[in-house]
């Protein structure tokens, strides 16, 4: 499993069951998994580091799951 860091605003996905997601400035969306509790918040930029789990599948479908391992909220909304 690959170990990535991205940058971009956190969205709610009203999608199925709905997910929290990050959303890269180039429109990469990736589907946030782990402890994302300070982190679900519509708009807030932050920059998150996680495990890609392509071993996972979710009925939201908003992109690749990333299991948050560390993060920094940049600012908030």
């Amino acid at each position: 499993m690959e170990t990535i860091i991205v940058k971009g605003t956190i969205q709610w996905i009203d999608m199925g069951a709905g997910s929290w997601a990050i959303v890269t400035d180039d429109k990469q969306t990736y589907q946030l998994c782990g402890e994302t509790t300070r982190l679900e918040k519509k708009g807030l930029k932050a920059r998150v580091e996680g495990i890609l789990r392509n071993d996972m599948l979710s009925m939201v479908m908003a992109g690749p799951i990333l299991e948050v391992k560390n993060y920094e909220i940049l600012t908030e909304s």
